[in-house]
């Protein structure tokens, strides 16, 4: 009878055990859950000068069955930057740290992506990506030509020239300043190599007289640099043109005979071949421009009139007329008597 109770007993004490077991190896414990590491840094990137320091706050997160304390590092550094980090302090499963990123002043200036890496036993590791700019060497901004003139309803260019030392990276360009009915217009704005071009277009109502124009050239890493250019907005000049004047204007020719009148012939910002032509004529005239065409600037054309045995007589009047490429045709007018 006592073996039976005692049996009973320890029957009784193992059930509690195994109730005990089950109730300690909840959810939570699983070992069957992974353990997993989550990263954030804030603000996500920052800035320090050649010599300087930036410092990034990082924020370590245990997911799943991690609880331990992490490490955090910091890769992708250029060199001459080396990160110290802070003591790890850990909150139940939050754990929080500085990285303080030291610039050597040798470093080079520039953009870098960095990831600050935490680790932990037993589970991977997990990374938060930070861009680190080093600020420092120079920005120079210069035109070529350094003026410019720009007539009303044209256009003029100036080369912008642009050296970098001891950096690389894009510049930004912008320019104002323009007058009234001037654009200035950049090509490219976001120079990747040494020049960019700029274009003054004047509207044929554009303000007249001086003005300058200012281009402000923008890196993140050298900061921001200016040039100016000055610039003259000028009247248009008058439109290509010619005039005809015949001296004299009238003629008297017997038959078989022939006379001569001079034309002038007048240019207007004009330099190009004009082509002369006799129009109207009587049966039996024949006409002769010495010379034709004419050529440069010439001024004068002699025009030699014939008549024939056969010419009627009688009184007409002959158009004289002028051609050239870009200028619009001219005529004049010739009053022609043939007698006996």
């Amino acid at each position: 009878m006592k073996r039976s109770i005692s049996s009973s007993r320890v029957i009784a004490s193992l059930f509690l055990v195994a109730i005990a077991f089950t109730q300690g190896c909840g959810e939570d414990d699983d070992p069957l859950v992974p353990g997993t590491l989550a990263v954030a840094v804030d603000p996500t990137s920052g800035s320090a000068a050649q010599g300087g320091t930036v410092s990034i706050p990082v924020t370590v997160t245990g997911q799943g069955n991690f609880s331990g304390t992490p490490s955090v590092t910091v890769t992708g550094l250029p060199v001459g930057v080396t990160a110290t980090v802070a003591d790890v302090v850990r909150s139940g499963s939050t754990s929080t740290t500085s990285v303080t990123l030291n610039v050597a002043s040798t470093a080079a200036a520039g953009v870098y992506p960095l990831t600050v890496v935490a680790t932990g036993e037993g589970v991977s590791a997990a990374g938060a990506p930070f861009t680190l700019t080093v600020t420092g060497g120079t920005l120079g901004l210069a035109f070529t030509p350094s003026t410019l003139s720009v007539a009303q309803g044209a256009s003029g260019t100036s080369t912008v020239n642009i050296t970098r030392t001891g950096f690389t990276g894009d510049i930004g360009l912008t320019v104002t300043g323009a007058p009234t009915g001037v654009t200035a217009t950049l090509s490219p704005t976001t120079a990747t190599g040494n020049t960019s071009m700029l274009t003054v277009t004047a509207a044929a109502n554009a303000t007249l007289g001086p003005a300058t124009l200012t281009l402000t050239g923008t890196s993140p890493v050298a900061g921001n640099r200016t040039a100016t250019l000055p610039i003259t907005i000028t009247a248009a000049p008058p439109s290509a043109s010619i005039a005809l004047t015949l001296t004299p204007a009238a003629l008297t020719i017997a038959r078989s005979a022939s006379s001569t009148t001079t034309i002038a012939l007048a240019r207007t910002s004009f330099t190009g071949d004009v082509t002369f032509a006799a129009e109207n004529l009587p049966a039996g005239v024949t006409a002769t421009f010495t010379p034709n065409p004419s050529t440069g600037t010439g001024a004068t054309t002699t025009l030699q009139l014939t008549t024939t045995g056969a010419t009627p007589v009688g009184t007409s009047t002959i158009t004289i007329r002028a051609t050239g490429t870009g200028v619009t045709a001219v005529t004049a007018p010739l009053a022609l008597t043939i007698t006996q």
